[in-house]
């Protein structure tokens, strides 16, 4: 069950306040709250594959919409006179009624001056197609164009990177984590800084294996 965005905020404090107790305040709070958003995208399902397949359904659908919009112009525009009469005079509710004789109404040198209800559809038409447009290019620049094969743990990546960045504005230096061979274990800061974030986030993934992908992330960007 997906929670309250501000819980797993919460849930983030408590990590940050656990492992870097001495720091001031507001900058816990602002870390907090971007650690906090990432973990809601991910139970959320707002990042991986999964949600690019979405982003790309939808997308899918809009491209859909657009071209059904276009083909609706279309056949408005080459419309007759007596076909555009006829649409007009539905649509301010003349043809309604089964008792209507419809023949009564099937002249167009008999003008109702109704035609322009037809004009003002169209333009509603055209600025709903041009908004489609507008939204399929949103959701196509935010398309990731991906390989096929086994989904990955993208959500899990994005948490681990997100917390060496804040682990280092903190002033501290991520490393990948050692063995203790005594103890059969893995240990180490920045490691169970991500395994704690992973557990307030109710992540089921390898913290070893995230903490040594983000401390990698992160000495590229730097």
């Amino acid at each position: 069950m997906t929670l309250p965005e501000n819980t797993y905020e919460v849930a983030a404090r408590e990590v940050f306040e656990k492992h870097f107790p001495s720091h001031p305040p507001f900058l816990v709070e602002l870390l907090s709250k971007v650690l906090g958003s990432v973990l809601s995208a991910s139970i959320g399902g707002r990042i991986g594959r999964t949600h690019e397949q979405s982003v790309r359904s939808a997308a899918n659908q809009l491209e859909q919409l657009h071209g059904s919009l276009s083909a609706s112009l279309k056949a408005i525009s080459s419309l007759s006179n007596l076909g555009q009469e006829i649409l007009s005079r539905a649509m301010i509710g003349l043809l309604d009624g089964d008792d209507m004789k419809l023949g009564a109404y099937y002249y167009p040198d008999v003008r109702m001056g109704y035609a322009h209800k037809v004009a003002e559809a169209e333009c509603q038409i055209k600025s709903l197609r041009n908004q489609t447009a507008l939204a399929l290019n949103v959701a196509r620049g935010a398309e990731k164009i991906r390989g096929r094969g086994r989904p990955t743990k993208d959500d899990a990546l994005s948490i681990a990177q997100h917390c060496a960045l804040a682990f280092q504005v903190l002033g501290g230096i991520p490393s990948k984590p050692s063995w203790d061979p005594y103890e059969s274990e893995s240990y180490g800061k920045f490691y169970f800084f991500v395994k704690d974030m992973f557990a307030a986030g109710s992540v089921e993934a390898n913290p070893e294996e995230y903490s040594k992908q983000a401390v990698e992330f992160l000495k590229k960007i730097n």
